[in-house]
């Protein structure tokens, strides 16, 4: 598929699900902060010559005080 493609497929399936699970997104990351700053993100790359689309999850844990 091509980017248009999947961009709207993106933003018409895949997305909705992310912002009802309170990530913001800009772009093609979609990030959430919960308590103590922790940080969840998710980035959608469409990787045409595979015909495939990576998602890059990470979390960033913040700070802790003990």
């Amino acid at each position: 598929m091509d980017r248009k493609t999947v961009n709207a497929e993106l933003r018409r399936r895949f997305y909705p699900l992310l912002v009802a699970a309170d990530f913001v997104r800009r772009g093609d990351i979609a990030r959430r902060t919960l308590d103590h700053g922790v940080v969840h993100a998710a980035e959608m790359q469409h990787l045409p010559r595979n015909d495939a689309i990576q998602v890059n999850l990470g979390v960033h844990c913040g700070t802790t005080t003990g």
